[in-house]
């Protein structure tokens, strides 16, 4: 089944960007910070990679360039951007730099 992936991971895609795709079990450890509604990864020594879904129809990102949208844990434990849980698709072929979308699904928002 080609949706029975269950993790998330972000390969390498630009300068200080990584895009996030489903994948198997390789997921890195992503950090939540309830406070200030931020999920990032630990980039180089002093930096940070920011989960960065700015709008609609875009492609969810890690950036060092700072986060983007306001990302919390409903009641029922889904990811909502905005308050809202229901706008996260899975896509293939969409163009990446790289290419990883030929063979995995993007996630985009």
């Amino acid at each position: 089944d080609e949706f029975g992936k269950t993790g998330i991971t972000n390969y390498h895609e630009g300068a200080g960007i990584n895009y996030l795709f489903l994948t198997g079990s390789d997921s890195p450890v992503y950090t939540y910070n309830s406070c200030s509604s931020q999920i990032y990864v630990p980039f180089e020594e002093n930096y940070k990679q920011f989960f960065n879904a700015n709008s609609k129809g875009g492609i969810v990102q890690l950036t060092v360039g700072g986060p983007g949208g306001k990302i919390d844990v409903n009641e029922d434990e889904y990811l909502t951007l905005d308050g809202d849980a229901h706008g996260w698709v899975a896509c293939k072929n969409t163009g990446d730099p790289y290419n990883y979308s030929r063979d995995l699904y993007q996630l985009a928002y």
